[in-house]
């Protein structure tokens, strides 16, 4: 498998949710994720949920940001979600 270019910075922020870093690189992750309290994500993560997935709060997210989420995918209401290039 090749890893991104910031898969250190992928695996702290595993670490800090306390998932396994292979659901953040693709790997299916069955049911719902809920990641209410995120704020920003790393770049080049790819989320492939079997639920659904939850960004509530997420403030910033990386143009590279794949989706492959069976259920809704949550973003804030009450404002936009930053996209950065």
């Amino acid at each position: 498998m090749n890893y991104p270019e910031n898969i250190e910075e992928i695996k702290k922020f595993a670490k800090k949710i306390k998932i396994d870093v292979k659901y953040l690189l693709g790997e299916k992750y069955e049911g719902n994720l809920w990641l209410v309290h995120i704020e920003s994500l790393p770049a080049n993560i790819v989320f492939n949920v079997g639920g659904w997935l939850d960004l509530c709060s997420v403030q910033s997210l990386s143009s590279n940001t794949i989706f492959n989420v069976i259920g809704d995918i949550y973003f804030p209401t009450d404002h936009k979600v930053k996209i950065l290039w």
